[in-house]
């Protein structure tokens, strides 16, 4: 009976430190130099890019703060013409994407950067974090929104393919700056509209898919 009383003590301490913890985070936008220099660290540890300062400066760059003030994790929209996903794009793939989208340059942004310390990961923050990625997609007044995952990451493809994204390239692309190596990767096109139904029609199948436990492997993006 004692045992059985201190487990539950134990497991009453652990569950309101967790809670406390998803509580006590918050999103912030990145904006000074050094803010970005520490977002860009991190995110290399977490997922293997060391995004350049000036990408970050021209792009919206937003971080999740745990409750100590540290960052753990974040997201960056960056605008079609200072998009990596769309460099990286081999002539093939930016062909298809010309033919498809004339006007990219004016009504397309970049998804990129995703990550959360393994640390901080949680299956309620796992949602808050898709939330407030949802909301400043909505913010950006772009039509359309271009992102990059590796082949291997089969979640990621499940959770993007709501949207009913078009295809544009699979394969490896090019190098750019900052990444550790080449990667087999599926660059899509995805609708803000799309993301607006699926929000809405696709919750169950979305929350299903966030809360699932997490996936073993460290690296989910690469760009």
């Amino acid at each position: 009976m004692i045992s059985r009383v201190i487990e539950l003590g134990a497991y009453t301490r652990l569950t309101t430190l967790k809670f406390k913890r998803i509580k006590n985070t918050s999103f912030i936008k990145l904006e000074e130099a050094e803010e970005l220099r520490v977002f860009s660290e991190l995110a290399y540890r977490n997922i293997g890019v060391r995004f350049p300062i000036h990408f970050l400066q021209n792009s919206k760059t937003f971080a999740v703060l745990n409750q100590r003030g540290n960052i753990c994790g974040g997201f960056v929209l960056a605008p079609a013409g200072h998009s990596r996903v769309i460099d990286s794009l081999p002539e093939e793939g930016m062909q298809i994407l010309l033919d498809n989208f004339p006007t990219y340059k004016d009504t397309m942004f970049e998804i990129t950067g995703l990550w959360l310390c393994r640390s901080q990961r949680s299956k309620t923050l796992a949602v808050r974090f898709w939330t407030k990625l949802y909301k400043e997609v909505c913010r950006m007044k772009r039509s359309h929104f271009i992102f990059a995952y590796s082949s291997k990451k089969a979640k990621l493809g499940e959770i993007y393919s709501v949207v009913k994204p078009k295809r544009i390239f699979k394969g490896y692309t090019k190098m750019m700056p900052g990444m550790i190596e080449p990667d087999d990767e599926v660059i899509e096109v995805g609708s803000v509209k799309m993301a607006h139904l699926a929000w809405v029609t696709q919750l169950s199948f979305l929350y299903k898919r966030l809360v699932r436990g997490r996936s073993k492997c460290k690296r989910v993006v690469y760009h």
